[in-house]
This record gives structure tokens, C-alpha cells and sequence, in this order.
């Protein structure tokens, strides 16, 4: 349904080669799905596919070669990484040249397909006149620094209808090999299906470029006092038993108070989308630990992972920048929802648990949290979302206190958070009681969360 307008993008594109000068509309993933279908046989005719073997086998197919070299022939240059997204490669020259060239690069880094194909393109497009399409999500794109590519069109739909599951954006976007400082946005049609048709939406998407990765907001501190203990956590919260001796070293400090992380799903360093909060950390070399004389500053990063998907149309269209440099700091109002809003999402989790040597591995975030929300910040200061959550929240712990199922999976201190709370419910059964408290964050963050951090271009 929407090959119409693959095939649109592509008729425009070719409308837009010079006439003293020939075309080549090259596929690089070896289908003619969704490129190529239904084109006009002269379009057809000029079409070229490459196995995605043959795409990774070197820096420039050798089919695509004598066009290449070709002064006089304009590279369209087509990309449909619907079909590999979640492949790796190894061992091939590609794959060589991007470790060794990427900024950065090093072991950690997931070489996977649909990236490969983003940072190759510059093999292919070597004239102004070339064009790139790319068929996906937008983050391959961001992700290898595109942003300054000029951007002609492009429209988006969800992804159960390109391939029957999921619920994410998929993009295709058009681009001259022509550098754009001039816009920092992309506009996107919006495609949905109604009434047995596939129509443009009314409103589209405005897709922003992002400059910065978010990891520059990193807390890359050493202190005096950080010793070495290896307890690791899985995503989850719970501890992560090695099966085999590991080259990574987690360090202790009575001022660390959890450690944010890339998930391990997350692809490439440009690219992080997802973060876990947890009391140890992941077994990885990226992240940075939660310190008691900042943690305010740097939860929002959290948060504004933990906001990235409340709709198709902002999953795999929206990225976290570092963007505004941190500036956010200032506004105190936007840090104390920032802290609300980690005391009781289920996505944080920040947990204590016993570890294999013996030793209870508590976490202090709450027990600050708590206070510097309530004493330093006032409940005065909350607005009636916040009032109506944290009056739910209470009802919510003196029902789990009280509740002969629930009261002595109770922490000794009596501070948990929503995470813990969640946990406990679970265990016995008992999630109702959590429903409504779930209902207003849901409601909050959209409302709320949302929009600053948008306007603080953590998410643009």
C-alpha cells in the first residue's frame, strides 16, 4: 500500500537528474521489496540491485562500480534496512574499514548491518547531484552524523504495516548529497490506514536532526575513594552472575547511588535510545555511576529515555540529544518532576538485593530521593498531577504495609520505590493496586515530562 509513494520518491528523484547526464537507481539490499515494484519500465531498465553479501564484501560493489567512477551518472542510491535490522557482520572488509575509521570505535561496538549500509553511503554518493534514499528507522540515519545532508521528502508509517508486527515509525526519507545548515528539522507525512485506505495524516512528524550524542552527558568522574568490587546487575535490577571471569571492573563508593546504562539492545554509540537504572552496574564498559552530589543533574537522562515510546509515531522518530549542553540544570521545577518521576516508575530499577559474596547491596537513591523531594523541595511546590500522585502512592504503601500478603516483603526501612512496590504486588498477586498509580505517571509524563524535555532537547 505504501509502495505508491516508495515509488513516488523515487520518479521525483529521477525528475530531478540534470538532462546532459545519465542515472543508476541502485538498491543495496538485493529486493525488490519495497523498492523497484511498480516503477515505470524505463525507471526499471536503470535499476541495479547488489546482495546485501556482495554490499558488505567491500567498501564499493563491484556492480556498482563503473557507475560509481562515472562522472556523467547521478548515483540514486536506495537502502531498505527493513529486512536486516538486528544482523551483525564480522569478518568482512567493510566492517574492517568501519572499526578502524569510526570515531571511537572499539569492541563494544554491535556492527550492525543497517549502520554498515548508513556509513558506507560515502562510497557511493560522490557527486552533489547524487541522491540517497533510505527506507527504515530514522536512527540509522542520525546515527551516523547525516544530519547535514539536505533533506527533500519523506514520510513515515507504522511498522506492523511494512511488516505485520511492531509499533514503531518506520521513515523513508529522501536526500540530496548536498550539505543544509540552513533547517534543523525534517518534516515527515504521516501515512495511516482508515476506512480501508491508506491515507497522509493531517498533522506529520517533525523530525529534528540531533548534533550530540547523549553521552556526553556522562559523569566520567574518578574519586579518591572508588574501590574496586565486582557485583554486576542485570537490566532488571537483579545481579548478574558471571558464568566465566570478565575483563569489566564495577568500583564502590558510599556516594554512588546506582549506575545508568545503554541497555544491551541498544545498537551504536550514536544511536542510545534506552537506558536502565540499576544499584550495580550492567556488564559494559558504557554508562557512568549515579553520585549523591548530582544525581539531580543527571536522572533526567533516565527519565528521558524512560519517556521515548509512548506512541508509534515518537518511536524510532525521536532520539536523546545532549544537544542543550546540560543547560537544564537551571530549571529546578523540571528537576523535581525529573526525581518524582524516578521514585516511582517501573523502569527504574534501582534495587537492593544480596549478592553472591554475602553482602547486602543497598541503594541510597531512595532514601535521598525521598528526603530531597519532601524537605528541600516542600509538598507546596507540587501541582495537582503531582499532588494526586503522590497522595496515590501513599494509599499504595499503606495498603502493601498492611496487607498480611504483602507486609513482609516490606524493606526493613520501610523506603521503597515503584519499581519495588511493583515487585511486591507481583508476587502476590496483587498488581490491581498499582493500576491507578500507573494511570496518572502515564498521564503525567505525557503531559508533563514530555514537553521539557523536549524543549531541553534531551528528546528531539
Amino acid at each position: 500500500m505504501y509502495n505508491y509513494y516508495l515509488n513516488d520518491m523515487i520518479i521525483e528523484s529521477v525528475s530531478c537528474v540534470p538532462k546532459d547526464k545519465d542515472y543508476v537507481v541502485i538498491n543495496r539490499c538485493g529486493s525488490d521489496k519495497p523498492f523497484f515494484r511498480d516503477l515505470p519500465e524505463t525507471i526499471r531498465n536503470k535499476c541495479i540491485e547488489i546482495p546485501i553479501k556482495e554490499t558488505l564484501a567491500s567498501k564499493l560493489a563491484t556492480k556498482a562500480t563503473p557507475y560509481v567512477d562515472n562522472p556523467n551518472c547521478v548515483i540514486i542510491l536506495c537502502d531498505n534496512s527493513i529486512g536486516v535490522e538486528g544482523f551483525k557482520i564480522s569478518q568482512t572488509k567493510l566492517a574492517a574499514e568501519f572499526k578502524r575509521k569510526e570515531t571511537g570505535a572499539s569492541n563494544e561496538i554491535r556492527l550492525d548491518i543497517p549502520y554498515i549500509l548508513a556509513w558506507s553511503i560515502k562510497y557511493y554518493l560522490r557527486r552533489p547531484e547524487d541522491i540517497y534514499m533510505t527506507f527504515g528507522s530514522s536512527k540509522f540515519w542520525r546515527s551516523q552524523h547525516l544530519v547535514d545532508l539536505r533533506f527533500k521528502k519523506g514520510f513515515a508509517v507504522n511498522r506492523n504495516m511494512v511488516i505485520g508486527s511492531g509499533n514503531s515509525a518506520v521513515t523513508c526519507m529522501m536526500f540530496e548529497n548536498k550539505p543544509d545548515n540552513t533547517s534543523n528539522t525534517c518534516l515527515l507525512d504521516v501515512l495511516e490506514y482508515k476506512g480501508g485506505k491508506l491515507n497522509k495524516s493531517v498533522e506529520g512528524i517533525l523530525l529534528k536532526k540531533t548534533h550530540t550524542s547523549i553521552e556526553c552527558g556522562y559523569d566520567n568522574r574518578k574519586f579518591k575513594y572508588d574501590c574496586l568490587y565486582n557485583t554486576f546487575c542485570n537490566p532488571d535490577g537483579t545481579e548478574y552472575i558471571p558464568v566465566k571471569e570478565t575483563s569489566h571492573n564495577a568500583i564502590y563508593n558510599p556516594n554512588i547511588l546506582g549506575f545508568i546504562s545503554p541497555e544491551p539492545s541498544v545498537l551504536h554509540d550514536g544511536c542510545v535510545n534506552k537506558f536502565s537504572l540499576t544499584s550495580r552496574p550492567i556488564l559494559t564498559k558504557r554508562g557512568f555511576y549515579l553520585r549523591e552530589d548530582n544525581f539531580l543533574e543527571k536522572l533526567p537522562i533516565f527519565v528521558a529515555s524512560a519517556c521515548m515510546n509512548s506512541t508509534w509515531k515518537m518511536t524510532d522518530t525521536k532520539s536523546l540529544s545532549w544537544d542543550g549542553n546540560g543547560a537544564y540544570v537551571e530549571d529546578k521545577n523540571f528537576l523535581k518532576k525529573c526525581l518524582l518521576f524516578s521514585l516511582l516508575s517501573k523502569d527504574n530499577h534501582c534495587m537492593p538485593f544480596k549478592d553472591r559474596f554475602g553482602n547486602v547491596v543497598n541503594s541510597a537513591l531512595y532514601a535521598l530521593g525521598w528526603k530531597t523531594l519532601t524537605t528541600a523541595m516542600g509538598f507546596s511546590d507540587f501541582n495537582d498531577y503531582e499532588k494526586r500522585i503522590l497522595t496515590e502512592w501513599e494509599g499504595v504503601k499503606i495498603i502493601i504495609a498492611n496487607n498480611p500478603k504483602t507486609k513482609t516483603l516490606v524493606p526493613t526501612n520501610k523506603i521503597f520505590s515503584g519499581y519495588h512496590a511493583a515487585i511486591i504486588a507481583k508476587q502476590c498477586n496483587y498488581t490491581s493496586i498499582l493500576t491507578t498509580l500507573e494511570q496518572y505517571l502515564e498521564e503525567y509524563k505525557k503531559a508533563e515530562l514530555i514537553p521539557l524535555l523536549e524543549k531541553h532537547l534531551l528528546i528531539a
